[in-house]
């Protein structure tokens, strides 16, 4: 079984990020639950609405992402 990580791992790698570029996002639950472009405004932004969760926060890159796994 996968971790809540994992699957916020997997659709971190399904969004179309070029949308997202240069922007922190923090993902939940298969969700965008926040972006901005201060980490600590987005990381405020989800420990008070999900204050029990642990999302995966990530600064998009402005460039192309490439993944190996």
């Amino acid at each position: 079984m996968s971790s809540t990580a994992d699957k916020n791992f997997e659709f971190y790698l399904s969004l179309d990020l070029e949308k997202y570029a240069g922007k922190w996002i923090a993902i939940l639950d298969n969700k965008v639950i926040a972006i901005g472009e201060d980490f600590r405004e987005v990381f405020n932004k989800t420990k008070k609405d999900y204050p029990n969760k642990m999302p995966l926060f990530d600064r998009v890159s402005e460039t192309a992402h490439h993944f190996l796994k």
